[in-house]
């Protein structure tokens, strides 16, 4: 039994097991640590959580497409109000076509009874 564990290669794999044991163990405490403490950054700044973020129908979120967001947000309204813009031109220019039709036939009217006077 003792003869079996001074063997070289059953000391060097106990040795590399405890080695990554230990360096998980180490890691984990070290990585909780600054986990708990980006996440009260986080708090602090007010940055959105993830499940606020899946809400949007995301899995990420970043700035860059909170700034694509706006700025295609701010295109439909400015699209919307231009369509208005022509809806209204559309509709004065009919207004506008009818009185002329009404002017030219009051015109043809004129026309009709001064020749006839003449």
């Amino acid at each position: 039994m003792i003869a079996k564990l001074l063997n070289p290669i059953t000391v060097t794999g106990l040795g590399l097991v405890v080695s990554i044991a230990l360096g998980a163990g180490l890691a984990w405490r070290a990585l909780s640590d600054v986990a708990t403490k980006v996440a009260a950054a986080a708090a602090e700044k007010g940055v959105k959580a993830a499940p606020e973020l899946k809400k949007k129908g995301w899995d990420f979120w970043t700035i860059e497409i909170e700034n694509l967001s706006n700025e295609l947000k701010e295109e439909r309204f400015r699209l919307k109000k231009r369509s208005e813009q022509l809806e209204e031109r559309a509709a004065r220019l009919a207004a506008e076509e009818k009185e002329f039709a009404k002017l030219r036939a009051d015109v043809e009217s004129l026309r009709r009874q001064i020749a006839e006077k003449v």
